[in-house]
């Protein structure tokens, strides 16, 4: 398939051809970054055809694609571009609500935590009392002080963590 010239693109929105009251231009596009759940997919989908199509044709014009989640960037999201059978890796990744940043083609990884950990386990030991679940994740795991419903889902979703216990 050819890649239609983002330029010559008419009255319409790449990203949604049948919206047609929404209206972008492209020609001076830098970089876009998606947020995965919700936004690109429905939770744990995989992207339709017309959004794998403009990401296709986005990045042939040199356009930057990233994705972002609220999860960590483990290596289900690294590997989420061969899951929705893009010919490319993403060039940023981000996680944790921004938490995480990643630069795929330098692999320079930035990553902020605004609480220690001994502030954490405080945090998660006045949890516990009140029934409440806390998880922080450590690498590719998640860590949880109990598994529930949630946590056995993150697996369905293609995360491929094993919930540990505290």
């Amino acid at each position: 398939m050819a890649v239609p010239d983002i330029t010559e693109m008419k009255k319409h929105d790449i990203l949604c051809k049948r919206r047609r009251k929404y209206h972008m231009k492209f020609e001076n596009a830098k970089v876009l970054v998606a947020d995965i759940d919700g936004t690109i997919v429905t939770k744990g989908e995989v992207p339709g055809p017309l959004t794998i199509e403009a990401m296709k044709m986005l990045h042939a014009h040199g356009v930057q694609l990233g994705i972002a989640s609220g999860r960590v960037i483990n290596d289900s999201l690294k590997g989420r571009h061969k899951e929705w059978n893009l010919p490319f890796q993403f060039d940023v990744l981000i996680g944790m609500n921004g938490g995480q940043v990643l630069l795929t083609k330098t692999g320079e990884l930035y990553e902020q935590y605004a609480l220690s950990t001994d502030t954490l386990r405080e945090v998660m030991t006045w949890m516990k009392p009140l029934g409440l679940i806390a998880s922080i994740y450590e690498g590719n795991h998640m860590v949880a002080t109990a598994i529930d419903e949630m946590q056995c889902k993150a697996q369905s979703y293609g995360d491929h963590r094993q919930p540990w216990r505290y």
